[in-house]
């Protein structure tokens, strides 16, 4: 096997889904390979990140409502029983649901979300970016370039263009440095995007938006975890992480990162980046 194959495979193995023949194939891949073998590690912190959060629970008026709305239904009088439990069948159902945030469903304690805010809440969408990044930065750029007015700029006149100083302008951790930068106009606003390389000549994206509105990436669902002192939202790409948070009134946004490590080290940074 090789290591584009085996990390079409990577979440099921971690997950003990693959049959027993496939799943030592890929565990005989994963022994002499450290980049695969970096990507079951980021399953486990990111799971570990996901286990750390506390359980929700109801509010307490929460008991109280079901009781009255159970009463409600449980009339003698058909006619009335019918009417109340029409009015009412909606409540019940976010009620239950609710409880069943309350108690845990699943194998861990995260909140999902798969894209079920309504369109004008998001910033921008960029699940068909981060599906392409997997792929190749390249063939990304090039699903930017089809979607959106851009074009490439130095990092000073980033910040002309912008009306914002970039986080990046305040420079980049050891080992990372700036490759190219572009201005995108999006609906929701300016968007700044750093291209960074790493020191084995690999790619890391980072998105600046000039609006404190979440990121959103299609359907693809986002767990909420802590990292480098700031409440982000992760996704789990194939095989890379995509992770977004608020800062100083915008989006950051960064896709790329191999695994939770690296995402700690560059949140970290561009939080501690001078202000605008």
């Amino acid at each position: 096997m090789n290591c584009s194959q085996v990390q079409e495979m990577l979440s099921a193995y971690y997950d003990g889904e693959l049959p027993s023949g496939t799943k030592a194939e890929v565990a005989g891949h994963l022994h002499g390979c450290a980049q695969c073998s970096q990507q079951v590690a980021a399953f486990g912190q990111l799971s570990a990140a996901a286990q750390a959060l506390p359980t929700p629970s109801p509010p307490p008026e929460m008991w109280t409502q079901l009781e009255q709305e159970l009463d409600a239904v449980g009339d003698s009088r058909p006619a009335v029983r019918h009417k109340i439990w029409m009015l009412s069948f909606r409540k019940v159902v976010v009620i239950a649901a609710s409880l069943l945030l309350a108690v845990g469903v699943g194998s861990f304690a995260f909140v999902a979300f798969r894209g079920s805010h309504p369109p004008d809440q998001m910033a921008v969408d960029l699940g068909t970016y981060l599906e392409a990044f997997q792929r190749s930065p390249l063939e990304a750029q090039k699903v930017l370039l089809a979607s959106y007015e851009g074009e490439a700029v130095a990092l000073a006149e980033s910040a002309e263009q912008a009306g914002y100083r970039p986080a990046v302008a305040g420079g980049l951790p050891e080992s990372y440095s700036v490759d190219s930068v572009y201005v995108w106009k999006m609906p929701c606003c300016t968007c700044v995007q750093t291209l960074c390389k790493r020191e084995d000549g690999s790619t890391v994206a980072i998105f600046e938006h000039g609006t404190d509105k979440p990121v959103r990436f299609g359907d693809c669902p986002c767990v909420s975890a802590e990292c480098g002192g700031k409440k982000c939202s992760i996704v789990e790409g194939k095989p890379q992480l995509a992770v977004s948070w608020n800062h100083n009134g915008r989006q950051l946004t960064v896709i790329g990162a191999r695994d939770m490590d690296e995402v700690n080290v560059l949140v970290e940074w561009l939080v501690k980046a001078p202000a605008a």
